[in-house]
């Protein structure tokens, strides 16, 4: 088990744990069949207050797994590499949103773009959309509905895309609660570097805008692609991106 998905599985304790000590009980309802638009599609049902995948459909056509396979562990453990850290953050700053706002969460709405293994054991990129379920009497989410959609055939760079909305949602704090442990990963100087590399320039040029030498450059663009493990401009891109740098 890797740390993540350690701290994924601790985290959807503590939530399940937080109805009990408050005295919540989770309204019952009677699950009807959804209908997907077509076998790129599968859902499942999670309940908050249980930790449990309560009804899932349509795996078996996506990915390749039986339903009766996937469970809340199953997901956790089946995210891309790259992915699964800021999937995680995000999926834990929504659900922290949602549950600290009775009542007001239940237009709100989580889409992310992200990659999942399937049984052949590469990984299909999905457009997962989340919404709330289910209330209890306190109006406080207890089931969240999630739905995954296959977008292979966008050819889009592999990273963690994702847009929420919701009532009282303060952006900046949404965001500083996903990449806040990246704002300092790079120094203010190696930030700007990057900017520029983006941009296109050669290390000739980011020297003269920026008024160092090309010398200087050179040895900051050293260190920047180690302090990010990446060994080309392409991966420290998409490095940059996936932790919220650029």
């Amino acid at each position: 088990m890797t740390v993540e998905e350690k701290n994924m599985r601790t985290f959807f304790t503590q939530v399940a744990d937080s109805f009990s000590e408050s005295g919540f009980k989770p309204v019952e309802f009677e699950i009807s069949e959804k209908e997907l638009i077509n076998n790129k599609e599968c859902f499942f049902i999670f309940n908050l207050s249980k930790n449990k995948i309560v009804y899932h459909s349509g795996f078996k056509k996506l990915l390749g797994f039986q339903n009766n396979d996937y469970d809340i562990n199953f997901v956790l453990k089946n995210y891309h590499p790259d992915d699964v850290e800021t999937v995680n953050r995000i999926t834990k700053a929504t659900l922290l949103h949602c549950l600290s706002l009775p009542y007001h969460c239940l237009d709100s709405t989580l889409q992310m773009t992200f990659r999942v293994k399937n049984n052949e054991g590469t990984y299909t990129k999905v457009l997962s959309q989340s919404t709330v379920f289910q209330m209890n009497e306190q109006g406080v989410m207890t089931h969240a509905f999630v739905k995954l959609t296959n977008i292979d055939f966008l050819e889009s760079p592999c990273c963690v895309n994702w847009y929420f909305h919701a009532k009282n949602l303060n952006l900046d704090d949404f965001r500083d609660q996903i990449y806040s442990a990246y704002y300092d990963f790079f120094t203010k100087r190696e930030k700007e570097i990057i900017i520029e590399i983006v941009n296109g320039l050669t290390n000739y040029k980011i020297a003269e805008k920026l008024n160092i030498s090309k010398h200087t450059v050179s040895s900051h663009r050293k260190s920047i692609l180690k302090k990010s493990g990446k060994h080309n401009t392409k991966d420290l891109i998409l490095f940059c991106k996936r932790k919220g740098i650029l």
